[in-house]
């Protein structure tokens, strides 16, 4: 895997060169004069499509996912060590180096034990829920229970049919793999041999592993690089056509087609319409995890205990789904949209594992629970 990765790099990046190559060269001038609306505006809109998608990619291949040897990865021990999730010793053991295991590929997901400081809640932690779980049970009603969400955390009588956490999912573990400290949503992954904050997989295309630090980076490679060929498809749809059928040339004006630009625009539109096929899959794969606040491992995992859940008549919630829009927010940001999937080489915002926050409104009769 590690000796395909390189080869992968460049032929991703052969294949966008050329792709955007041609659009440029061959098929934008189709579309009247270099300073026509069509062509014009088509031109600027290829160019930033095409910096996107290599802003993010390269991104995504040269940033480190947070792997347990990085300083990120340590400053997150350190806060650890002083907010009392783990014991002062592990700052020694962090530095430790990893022991060496099998290559399969993947990531292990339950090769951990907890640390016994991280098997409860910080006094933050405890005092938050017990004040919360104090306010649910004053303000909540038989018909709130079965209408809100909290309440799946909050009501006391929801501990018979719902399935909690069996331990703090906020709590620190211990990787027998990387012998050090490992944190909430941290997963090991066996062809880097490292563990990897929030890591959702290991890529060949980007010969790194796709993780808390550089899922961004993939993600806006996903939507760009769907978005440009899905452009170029249209773009090329009615030449491709025009080339495979020669009778239609004269009529729609691309009879001046010469068979060097025939041969790459045929190419290009095959290329493209392969790329979005398999693209398409995983990026709105990957819309729909960003959306609920899970990785690819994570998923799997919840899926698992759903299951297991549902065998006892119990329900299973994701504690780290805050909804649609803060669980977008978490990893793109706290900006506008259209500012979000810009390019930008900024950090992520908060920690890798966010918290689920209640308030309660006291309007009149109107008492719920939301999120905040």
């Amino acid at each position: 895997m590690l000796l395909l990765g390189p080869a992968l790099v460049l032929l991703a990046t052969g294949l966008i060169s050329f792709v955007l190559y041609v659009g440029v060269n061959d098929v934008l001038p189709l579309y009247g004069s270099p300073y026509g609306f069509v062509r014009l505006s088509s031109t600027i809109f290829t160019a930033f499509l095409g910096f996107n998608i290599l802003y993010n990619y390269f991104h995504c291949v040269m940033t480190n996912p947070g792997t347990h040897d990085s300083k990120y990865f340590k400053m997150l021990v350190k806060d650890a060590v002083l907010s009392g999730d783990l014991p002062p010793e592990v700052l020694d053991d962090s530095e430790a180096p990893a022991t060496k295991g099998e290559n399969t590929g993947g990531g292990d997901a339950d090769d951990s034990k907890p640390l016994l400081s991280a098997t409860v809640p910080n006094a933050d932690i405890r005092n938050r829920l017990a004040n919360e779980n104090s306010l649910a049970g004053d303000a909540m009603d038989d018909a709130d229970h079965e209408n809100s969400r909290s309440y799946i955390i909050n009501g006391d009588r929801a501990r018979s049919t719902i399935a909690l956490p069996s331990e703090n999912p906020y709590a620190w573990g211990h990787c027998k793999k990387s012998n050090g400290p490992k944190p909430p949503r941290a997963h090991y992954d066996r062809v880097t041999r490292k563990l990897v904050l929030n890591m959702d997989h290991y890529c060949p295309w980007v010969f790194n592993v796709v993780g808390w630090r550089n899922y961004r980076y993939f993600f806006l490679f996903l939507l760009w690089l769907w978005t440009g060929t899905v452009f170029a498809i249209l773009m090329t749809l009615l030449p491709f056509l025009t080339i495979s059928r020669p009778g239609w040339r004269n009529k729609y004006g691309y009879g001046n087609i010469t068979k060097q630009h025939r041969s790459n625009i045929s190419m290009m539109f095959i290329i493209c319409v392969s790329i979005a096929v398999a693209v398409s899959f995983l990026f709105f794969w990957h819309v729909y995890l960003v959306l609920s606040g899970q990785t690819t491992i994570e998923f799997h995992i919840n899926r698992s205990k759903k299951h297991q859940s549902s065998a006892h008549g119990k329900l299973f919630f994701n504690p780290f789904d805050l909804g649609y829009k803060k669980n977008w927010q978490h990893v793109m940001g706290t900006s506008h949209f259209f500012i979000s999937i810009l390019p930008s080489n900024r950090e992520p915002v908060g920690l890798p594992w966010p918290s689920l926050k209640v308030k309660v409104n006291r309007r009149g009769k109107d008492k719920s629970l939301v999120h905040v």
